[in-house]
């Protein structure tokens, strides 16, 4: 009884279908993964395009323009970015797929071919042997047995075999109009690239033009820069002074709960610049910390037009803006919340950012600037997304902008590595 086909093959088979499953999963995730994020960023740039198109209604052409359009083109550029990973993911999966149907085809044709001798043997053996007269030639009851259940073996595995041949040749049948589809998605997004490179060389055009026309005006905009830097340090100098009191109060506080704990904890602090916290804001500095890169915007809708640091002037060569924080463009009117909760320690106005209010984190501050107003005051506790004012618009220059900065200690942080990725 020697024409019973070894049933390592099957196992294979069996193995590479859920290689293609697992395969499919994976790629679907990477797909789902990739589309969420190209809607965000088309989402952001038809936002941009939306407060573009008001100011040029408005018959304005100025700075917050210019960087509008860079904050459009770097939408754009990661926007390309993605629709190349969505190529690259999809050409993986077009390869991996016909290589595991390659190989599925192989495993038929050798299965198709076991099955046939199988089939062949079994009519060899049943000319000369028949299968009643096996089992009743049997030396004992208990060989009888053996042979009748090798028998209903042998036949249910034929059944298995033939099921898999045609389960194998319908999934590789529907793996086909995958794959016809799947060409189709490339296609469809290499136009879609293609179209995505001329918009944006049309948009680096458009930018060119526009600051070529307001490098024309270079020694008025070179006063402008000097005057908002010189307003920023003021600033600077503002928050400073409040969060250095603050490190002061909450050494006082520590001082006072526990003598000797209060002397390494001040020495500490002193060095680093940071507070002396209770448990409770350890807990709630702790947690801010932990929410790096989750946070939320301030505003419901907005982009960001003014980075963090020393940046270069969008139009004027050799001049720089130095920045705290982050200027976020939003709408007129736009409600401000705060980022994470925390308790209100200063609220104030300076002509040059309007209103301001700071948030204590722990040992972490959040401020806002360029408020038109607020609705909160020294020592209120604030809720995540709490409402704390609305954004100032500049009537001159009909923009709507409110500035962001993030503070640990009296250490300035970069707000763009907080805010949750896109708005």
């Amino acid at each position: 009884m020697r024409f019973l086909p070894a049933i390592k093959r099957p196992v294979k088979l069996v193995i590479i279908l859920c290689l293609i499953s697992a395969s499919t999963l994976n790629a679907q995730n990477q797909k789902k993964k990739l589309q969420s994020e190209y809607d965000k960023i088309l989402k952001e740039i038809v936002q941009i395009e939306e407060s573009i198109k008001k100011t040029r209604d408005q018959k304005i052409e100025n700075i917050s323009l210019v960087n509008s359009l860079n904050a459009k083109i770097k939408s754009r550029a990661s926007l390309l970015s993605n629709i190349t990973s969505q190529m690259s993911a999809l050409e993986k999966e077009l390869n991996k797929t016909n290589h595991l149907i390659t190989s599925l085809e192989e495993d038929i044709k050798q299965l198709k071919s076991d099955y046939a001798r199988m089939v062949y043997n079994t009519y060899k053996y049943h000319q000369t042997v028949d299968p009643m007269t096996f089992i009743f030639s049997s030396e004992s009851f208990n060989q009888a047995f053996q042979r009748l259940n090798y028998l209903r073996k042998f036949s249910s595995f034929r059944k298995q075999q033939s099921d898999m041949i045609g389960r194998t040749i319908n999934d590789l049948s529907e793996k086909e109009k995958e794959l016809i589809q799947k060409k189709s998605e490339q296609a469809e997004l290499f136009a879609l690239q293609e179209g995505q490179k001329q918009q944006l060389e049309r948009e680096k055009g458009e930018l060119n033009k526009m600051i070529t026309k307001f490098s024309k005006d270079e020694e008025s905009l070179k006063k402008k820069v000097a005057q908002k830097n010189q307003d920023a340090e003021a600033l600077n100098k503002r928050i400073q002074k409040i969060i250095e009191e603050e490190i002061r109060l909450a050494r006082e506080r520590a001082a006072a709960a526990a003598a000797a704990k209060a002397a390494k904890e001040k020495e500490k602090s002193k060095s680093s610049g940071t507070l002396a916290l209770t448990p409770k804001e350890q807990a709630l500095s702790n947690n801010f910390s932990n929410n790096k890169r989750k946070l939320p915007w301030p505003v419901d809708r907005g982009y960001i037009i003014e980075k963090f640091g020393k940046q270069p002037h969008p139009t004027v060569k050799g001049v720089f803006i130095d920045a705290n924080g982050i200027g976020i463009k939003t709408e007129e009117s736009a409600d401000v919340n705060a980022i994470f909760d925390g308790t209100v320690v200063s609220v104030f106005y300076m002509p040059s950012e309007q209103n301001s209010v700071i948030i204590k984190h722990g040992d972490y501050f959040t401020v806002y600037s360029n408020l038109m107003t607020v609705n909160v005051k020294k020592g209120d506790q604030v809720k995540t997304k709490g409402s704390i004012g609305k954004a100032f618009t500049d009537e001159n220059e009909k923009v709507t902008k409110v500035n962001l900065q993030i503070w640990k200690g009296t250490l300035k942080l970069n707000p763009e590595l907080w805010l949750a990725a896109f708005n």
